[in-house]
Formats: structure tokens, C-alpha cells, sequence
């Protein structure tokens, strides 16, 4: 009978010999290769008459062969010495690419005096009061140009309306000089409520420290933007939703959303799209948690546990059933790097482009980082603050597309990787694009994402898990938020 020391000399033979094997065993520090090399070893050893794979290389067989190769380097083919060694540098590789984003890309989560510190030394800071009147006036479209008015005033005067329960609303040129502050578009903020002390916006650019990553996370934004269903057919522009509706009463989660369109794509590639999708929501989730204090995310975290929201997770894909941590990817210069045991982002999210509507008091629709053209509005949702990443934006300065809190008469002028953390409850909205309110999507002028809440998901999340109300049911009230949280305001 052969000793282990001659077993594993002739499975070094073998491999030396199996192109397939030798291509896993390359990429097998990835996980998800890592399963497919211990089924190749264990299949060559049993054929080799080896009761397993752990008789020969001992209780963690990969680790076994690996020291092996190392130990008796000498003895083994060449290939599989090189291919050992390349894969010890990619490993390597991986280890320093994924180190490197952690930091550049603010996921590890320090004490929040460390992060509230951290805002503050790229952030400039002010006490603005509210105002008594807001300006931009409330329920008003705001343009900065003639030539943007002369784009948007017939679409908005005699354009078909979405919703025949809405009413038509005034335009209304800015003025500069009525504004009580501008941010500039190189410029992060901390901005305080005067009487309360309260943070009533924070702004930060280059919100992600790696543009590798902005534009992948751009492209599957502006991706699903064209590949996903308009959920505001009768508008300007594009808004879809991301991650669950409803699901099955057996199965206290929402169904993910099935609204692409495309009939030309293979099952896989939408699967791919799927866990992209819920990557780049969990990666700005991650991002807003490792960077903002406790005073801007907090509320919204406890808000998540107390009522115990399913996450987003891919269909599936990235987490166990009922979880809230996983595995999310990223993609830098074509390689992913994932991202074990993190927090996923919450069941929902719109992705959008271009969107233009009048909004009032919608919760589904809140201040989309695609800063969509929007009037002045203010929206009601069951934690303090709403939060956005616009990830693109193609305009010029004065062009349109910036975004207002008017409760203090702040105007935030737009620029691409900007995050803004708001109060959604104060009026605020975005300025007309000089952009044809006619002209087929894509291309896009300015694109991103945000995480959207309706006031009324709590309920129907709570009725659901009860057994209270079926699936049919669930999923019906939660797609009547998408239009009735919209008209609350008009009556």
C-alpha cells in the first residue's frame, strides 16, 4: 500500500497533467473556486485509492495540500509549483486590493466621535434657522435659465399629467438673492438647525474615495435604469425599484421585484444584474454606516431592527434566508472583490434617471440622488432622514438638475459622487435640467440611487408577518404607496 508521502507525489502527477484542474487550483484563494479545487483533489485521490481526501492531507485538506506543494516542492511537477505560486500572488493581490478599499472606501466602522471627527475635517459647518417661509416656494418647478424654461414650460403647462388627481404647478425662476446659502460643488457641509442643534443636512463629495468603483456603480445604476420597468410611465425620465415587494405567506420576506424588461437577456446574466444591483445598494449602505455619526444613521438603523426588515440580498444570492448580513461584491478595474459577513442594504431602493415629477409628499420617491427635476415638496417617512448618491451627472453648471432644502433656503449645487443626508420632512426639491423633457432615455444627464421608505411599509410588513393579510394582498398595498403617498399633499 502506497504511504501518503507517494499518494500525494502521484496526485501531483495528475494535476500536472489536468488543464481544468490546474486553472482551478490557480483561482482557488476566491471562494468561489475554493469548493470546486477540494471536489478535484478528493476526486483524484479516490481514484488513486484513497479512502479521502482528509486520509491523505489531513482534517483541512486544502490546507494540507498547499503546505505539500511547499514541503516538497522539489518532487512535484513544475506547473504545479508555478501555479501554486501564482496563486499565492494573487491571493496576495486580492488581500492588498481589498485592504486598500476598505480604507479609501470609509467600510470600516470606527467609534462615532472618530466619524463625526472624521465629517468634520473635510466638511465645512454652519447654523442656518428655518425659515418661516420657505424659498424656493413650496409645490413650485424651480429654474436657473431661460433656456431651461422655454425647454420645460409647455411640458409643464399642457404636458399630460401622471395622475389625473394632481394638479398643474407654477413655475418659478430662482433668485439667487433669496437664497440663504449655497453649497458649492466642491464643497462638503455640515448644516445645523439654529434652534435645535440638530443636523438638518450634511453633504459630502467624493463620497466614494475610488472612481474605479464610481463608475461601475454608475453603469449598473444607469443599467437598471434602462433594463427595469418605469414605475412613472406618464414622466419624463426614469425611476424602477430595486429589491423586494412581496413574498409568499409560508416565507415572511418580500418576493424580489420582477419588473425587467429585457426578453433578449439569459437567465444568468440577469441573476448576475440581480446581485450587482443589490452590491452597489449595500455598498452605499456600508459607506453611509462607516462614515455618517450615529446623529444622521442611527434612527434609521433602529428603525430597520425594531421592525426586523428582510434585506436586500440578491433573490437570495448573497445571504441566508431572513439574515441581514452577507456577501456583496465590488468591481474595480474588471476584478470584484467581495465583501464576507457584511451588513446588506434595506429591502428597497429606486434607482433612477432623469426622473421628472412633481412629488408631494411621496416617500417612495424622496429626493432621488439622481437629483431628478423636481418641485418644491416636503414627504413623510418613518425615520428622520433620507439619503441619497447621485453617482453621474453630465451637466454643466448651469444647467439645471441642483438640489434645494427651502425650509432654510439652501441650495446645494449638484456635482457627480455626491451624498446628501436630509430631512425629507422639510420642503425641499430639484431645479429643472436643460434637458428636452421629450428626449428618449437613455443617454442620462445625472443618475444615482437612494434609499426610499414609505411611511405605510411598516405596517404592511407587520400585518404580513401575522399572517394578517396574504401575499396578493401585501404586495397590492405596497404598490398603491408608489401612487397614493403622492397625493397626499394635494388634498
Amino acid at each position: 500500500m502506497a504511504t501518503k508521502r507517494e499518494t500525494f507525489l502521484q496526485l501531483a502527477v495528475r494535476l500536472g497533467q489536468d488543464t481544468r484542474a490546474l486553472s482551478t487550483l490557480l483561482l482557488s484563494w476566491n471562494d468561489r473556486y475554493h469548493k470546486d479545487a477540494l471536489g478535484i483533489l478528493d476526486g483524484h485521490l479516490r481514484s488513486l485509492g484513497a479512502a479521502s481526501s482528509e486520509a491523505i492531507l489531513g482534517k483541512d485538506p486544502f490546507s494540507g495540500f498547499v503546505s505539500l506543494c511547499a514541503t516538497l516542492k522539489d518532487e512535484i511537477p513544475l506547473i504545479v509549483v508555478v501555479t501554486m505560486k501564482k496563486r499565492k500572488a494573487g491571493q496576495q493581490h486580492y488581500r492588498k486590493v481589498h485592504r486598500r478599499l476598505i480604507e479609501d472606501l470609509g467600510l470600516r466602522r470606527m467609534d462615532n466621535d472618530v466619524r463625526m471627527a472624521n465629517l468634520r475635517a473635510i466638511a465645512y459647518e454652519i447654523c442656518l434657522p428655518r425659515l418661516h417661509v420657505p424659498y424656493p416656494g413650496h409645490r413650485h418647478w424651480v429654474y436657473e435659465t431661460p433656456e431651461i424654461e422655454a425647454l420645460w414650460r409647455p411640458h409643464i403647462e399642457t404636458g399630460p399629467l401622471p395622475d389625473k388627481r394632481m394638479k398643474r404647478l407654477p413655475m418659478l425662476a430662482e433668485d439667487i438673492s433669496q437664497l440663504v446659502h449655497i453649497v458649492p460643488k466642491d464643497k462638503s457641509v455640515i448644516i445645523y438647525d439654529s434652534a435645535t442643534g440638530q443636523i438638518a443636512v450634511a453633504v459630502i463629495r467624493n463620497f466614494c474615495g475610488d472612481q474605479q468603483v464610481v463608475d461601475w456603480a454608475g453603469d449598473v445604476v444607469s443599467l437598471n435604469a434602462s433594463l427595469r420597468r418605469n414605475v412613472r410611465k406618464g414622466d419624463p425620465g426614469t425611476l424602477v425599484c430595486i429589491g423586494y415587494t412581496a413574498g409568499s405567506r409560508s416565507s415572511p420576506c418580500f418576493v424580489w421585484t420582477r419588473n425587467t424588461l429585457s426578453k433578449k437577456h439569459p437567465p444568468e446574466y440577469l441573476k448576475s444584474l440581480e446581485c450587482r444591483t443589490a452590491s452597489v445598494c449595500s455598498l452605499s449602505f456600508n459607506m453611509m454606516c462607516g462614515r455618517l455619526p450615529d446623529a444622521i444613521t442611527q434612527d434609521f438603523e433602529d428603525f430597520l431592527a425594531e421592525h426586523k426588515f428582510c434585506r436586500m440580498d440578491g433573490n437570495g444570492e448573497m445571504a441566508k434566508k431572513g439574515s441581514t448580513r452577507g456577501t456583496y461584491c465590488v468591481e474595480k478595474a474588471g476584478e470584484f472583490v467581495e465583501f464576507h459577513n457584511a451588513e446588506l442594504a434595506p429591502p428597497a431602493a429606486f434607482m433612477g434617471a432623469n426622473y421628472a415629477r412633481y412629488v408631494s409628499m411621496a416617500l417612495q420617491c424622496m429626493a432621488l440622488c439622481s437629483r431628478d427635476n423636481r418641485a418644491m415638496h416636503s414627504e413623510h417617512q418613518p425615520h428622520r432622514y433620507a439619503y441619497s448618491w447621485t453617482t453621474n451627472r453630465n451637466l454643466s453648471d448651469d444647467e439645471g438638475g441642483n438640489f434645494y432644502v427651502a425650509s432654510y433656503g439652501v441650495k446645494v449645487c449638484m456635482a457627480p459622487n455626491t451624498f446628501i443626508a436630509w430631512c425629507p420632512r422639510d420642503v425641499h426639491g430639484t431645479s429643472l435640467m436643460k434637458r428636452d423633457p421629450g428626449r428618449p432615455d437613455p443617454p442620462f444627464a445625472q443618475w444615482g440611487l437612494s434609499v426610499a421608505t414609505s411611511s405605510r411599509l411598516p405596517g404592511i410588513w407587520k400585518k404580513y408577518r401575522e399572517g394578517l393579510i396574504s401575499a396578493e394582498q401585501a404586495a397590492k398595498e405596497w404598490e398603491e404607496t408608489l401612487e397614493d403617498d403622492l397625493i397626499d399633499d394635494e388634498k
